[in-house]
């Protein structure tokens, strides 16, 4: 455990580098993009915001390694964000600096409602723009820091592109031995989808474990849910569902731009595993 509390040491001890979504790469890809010449200062950091908020969303989920260890550090932590936005600030004009803001401030009003992310028997997929609001506004938001006034069409492709990124995120959550999403209730797309084929085929069972079990009911039932997942297609749903918004991402980013390499590199399907 790190001792001091370094946030950048921290960032690189906790953080796991496969991230679907690379702020970096994310950010370079819109600058070349929009055609704007990369600002290295401050690539690095928006690339050390958008771990933080990595951060701050881990703090929702008890069995994340390091959670206690962010609990405890919580000022520290609001200390950095804070000490990045500073940077980020210097960098830019007021105009895009306001914008970018206001864009971060509904990202963080969207992860703060705790309540409209965890699974009950009454959720439903339409509760899901809750979870996905928060990475939405998230990367809309670093469009501001490079144009105060971007076109509608562009801000529509990346709301595409960031569902797309949630749902691949939520995929990539199961492929873990015990997947957190699980033991923590929360309300992703592939765990709501499954709630509703609960319910269509009356398995009471299947929906105490996903809504009212205890942590560690979950926790030992993790092979059935699993299992039901694959059974049920659900899986398979979302894997498509993603491929289409990520479709729509891309024939908005054409009409915007014709430059196809430019495009697929925003787009990022190299980073999102099978």
């Amino acid at each position: 455990m790190v001792e001091n509390y370094d946030p950048l040491l921290f960032i690189e001890h906790y953080k796991k580098t496969n991230e679907t979504l690379l702020w970096k790469k994310y950010y370079r890809s819109l600058e070349e993009f929009l055609g704007r010449e990369p600002n290295d200062e401050l690539t690095i950091w928006v690339q050390q915001f958008g771990l933080l908020t990595n951060l701050v969303d881990d703090l929702m989920d008890k069995d994340k390694i390091g959670y206690y260890y962010l609990v405890n550090n919580t000022k520290e932590l609001s200390i950095c964000l804070w000490s990045v936005l500073e940077k980020i600030k210097i960098c830019v004009s007021q105009s895009n600096f306001r914008k970018f803001t206001d864009c971060i401030a509904l990202s963080l009003l969207a992860q703060s409602d705790e309540d409209n992310y965890k699974l009950t028997p009454s959720s439903s997929e339409n509760d899901y723009c809750y979870l996905v609001q928060r990475s939405v506004k998230l990367m809309q938001s670093f469009i501001y820091i490079l144009d105060a006034e971007p076109s509608r069409i562009l801000l529509q492709g990346i709301e595409y592109l960031a569902i797309n990124f949630q749902i691949m995120n939520d995929l990539d959550n199961f492929k873990s031995t015990v997947p957190s999403d699980v033991l923590n209730k929360k309300g992703t797309l592939p765990l709501l989808r499954l709630a509703t084929y609960a319910k269509e085929q009356k398995n009471n069972e299947l929906m105490y474990l996903l809504t009212d079990s205890s942590y560690e009911e979950r926790r030992e039932s993790i092979v059935i849910i699993k299992k039901a997942l694959n059974e049920s297609g659900v899986l398979m749903y979302c894997r498509l569902l993603a491929l289409s918004y990520s479709n729509r991402a891309e024939q908005l980013l054409l009409s915007i731009s014709s430059d196809k390499k430019k495009i697929e590199t925003l787009l990022m399907r190299n980073e999102m595993r099978d």
